[in-house]
């Protein structure tokens, strides 16, 4: 019997067009092919996050969005930023501290890479 899932379900928090919604991506598992890769995962959530591919009643993933990924494994979750031109990993406290955030200072961190602490 097969159990491997047929889907990931990678929760990201719109930040950059939201409030910190949370959407669900749903990465096709057969495209996940690198499984030790991380940035091969981040790729795929910000494909699928888009309603281009994956149609939700929310904005798509853009910069400034922080997506949670879950280790295999560990009872752990890694925080990753989209940054302008990559994703950055980011701890609990950068998250709270960018959840405090205003709108113009997320922006300036995830476009221009100002602190967040």
């Amino acid at each position: 019997m097969n159990t491997t899932p047929k889907t990931i379900i990678v929760p990201v928090h719109l930040f950059a067009f939201g409030k910190g919604e949370i959407r669900n991506v749903s990465v096709p598992a057969d495209e996940f092919v690198d499984i030790n890769s991380t940035n091969a995962l981040l790729d795929l959530v910000f494909r699928y996050g888009q309603n281009d591919f994956q149609s939700l009643p929310l904005v798509s993933i853009s910069v400034g969005d922080i997506a949670e990924i879950s280790v295999s494994g560990k009872d752990e979750t890694e925080l990753w930023i989209i940054m302008a031109f990559e994703w950055k990993r980011i701890t609990i406290e950068q998250f709270e501290a960018y959840k405090a955030m205003n709108r113009n200072e997320q922006w300036q961190f995830a476009y221009k890479g100002r602190d967040l602490i």
